[in-house]
């Protein structure tokens, strides 16, 4: 076979190995953080040894539901960013160099007997691998890797030190395995603003970028999301006011009695008065709703409907056959997140921003019930870096005060326009006489 020399553009020399020691390793694992160019540079080695010699590849994943969920994109715009067309074959599930007969399989490890079919197999690449069971383990390798001089490549963003593949093939120091951490300070590729989101994480929160950039496992336990300090310095903060903005409120009524129902009013950074009641009947937590807006304003409502919409129902029905009444949004925390990719669920995109309101100058009052805000926790959701809270039951008590508002500022985008305007209303209509919230009470 005729050489065939390319310039292959390594992100950074700690993948060298794969061509210098595939003879003396096993197994290779590439561990670290984001923006390592872990998979990049990877399926770069793969590539060349199909163009070089006969080489069967099979790419697994825990989980695969379709192509799109693989790395099979990657090797496309490899080929093409190098001109390699005319040397490879494209199918949906399968890549193949005729010059050399090499071929890939993209897998999913859900059905494991599927795999009994493929022999042969040169190189085995493990894709999010810390994903992968014990039970993946256990049947793949001795399954299918059964070719001698035969190579195992793992990539991942580690999670916990229990996970199998860290366990095994990190925490134990194995004479066939080469553990390599990389990270994005290693990609001498990375774009710049990656670099900048890295440094911002790592400013506003330390413990998540030793995660998401740095390669660090989580341990056991999770995380608070927002800090006790951060709770203290704002409560201290004075507020900054400002009376041209819009007015949002939360509402997080009870859950059959367990809980107190309570209602926050925010405006810009500050919160300007927080009302609780005891529970009760929709009815009287609606009329008691209506009784706060009357007498203290606010432009919209977002009212959590998670366990009953009696409450949104009753007050979006008043509110429609209102004169200049609130905006109102039911919220669902268990939806989708507008940040999926970030985010498990609505209510938790709700307290992420939440805490970034804080971070950005939020003030509260300066009252112990607001210390409940550090007693909420975080943990990874396993997909990519995205994270979910921790479920209220395993909390001390529910974080009314937080949740309301959490929702006081989750909706509260694309209020002020309606704001400016809320003045102007239809002739022979009769505005609702109510305190105009500009107080420093509220």
């Amino acid at each position: 076979m005729s050489s065939l020399q390319i310039k292959w553009k390594l992100a950074s020399p700690k993948f060298r190995p794969l061509w210098t020691e595939r003879k003396r390793y096993r197994h290779f694992v590439f561990h670290g953080g984001r923006g390592g160019a872990k998979d990049y540079s990877i399926a770069i080695f793969i590539l060349d040894m199909m163009l070089h010699y006969r080489t069967r590849v099979l790419i697994l994943r825990e989980v695969m539901n379709s192509i799109l969920e693989s790395n099979h994109q990657i090797f496309v715009d490899l080929i093409t960013e190098y001109g390699l067309n005319e040397h490879f074959e494209l199918t949906e599930r399968e890549i193949r160099c005729p010059r050399t007969q090499s071929q890939i399989w993209f897998k999913g490890c859900l059905n494991p007997e599927s795999l009994k079919s493929i022999q042969g197999v040169d190189i085995t690449f493990f894709n999010e691998a810390q994903t992968v069971s014990q039970k993946t383990l256990d049947y793949v390798l001795p399954t299918v890797m059964r070719k001698p001089g035969s190579i195992v490549i793992f990539a991942l963003n580690p999670l916990f030190p229990s996970d199998p593949v860290y366990a095994e093939y990190i925490t134990d120091q194995r004479e066939d395995t080469l553990a390599v951490p990389v990270g994005l300070h290693d990609n001498r590729f990375a774009p710049a603003a990656l670099v900048a989101q890295a440094n911002s994480l790592q400013q506003r929160d330390p413990d998540k970028y030793e995660w998401v950039y740095g390669g660090k496992c989580l341990g056991e336990t999770t995380l608070s999301l927002i800090k006790m300090i951060e709770v203290l310095e704002a409560r201290r903060r004075i507020p900054v006011r400002d009376e041209n903005l819009p007015i949002s409120a939360g509402l997080d009524p009870s859950g059959l009695g367990q809980d107190k129902t309570v209602l926050v009013r925010v405006r810009g950074t500050e919160v300007l008065s927080t009302h609780t009641h005891p529970g009760g009947s929709v009815q009287e937590v609606t009329n008691w709703c209506k009784d706060i807006y009357m007498s203290h304003n606010f432009d919209s409502i977002t009212i959590d409907a998670s366990g009953s919409t009696g409450v949104y129902d009753l007050v979006k029905q008043w509110s429609q056959g209102a004169v200049d009444g609130p905006e109102v949004y039911r919220f669902l925390g268990g939806e989708s997140a507008q940040r999926q990719e970030l985010h498990n669920n609505k209510r938790t995109e709700s307290w992420c921003w939440l805490r970034d309101w804080l971070r950005e100058g939020g003030s509260l009052p300066n009252k112990d019930d607001w210390n409940e805000l550090a007693m909420v926790q975080w943990q990874p959701d396993g997909v990519g870096e995205r994270i979910k809270l921790l479920p209220k039951h395993k909390l001390a008590h529910s974080p009314d005060f937080g949740d309301a508002l959490a929702m006081a500022l989750y909706y509260r985008k694309g209020i002020a326009k309606k704001h400016k305007q809320k003045n102007t209303v239809a002739p022979n209509k009769q505005f609702i006489q109510r305190s105009s919230g500009k107080g420093w009470a509220g």
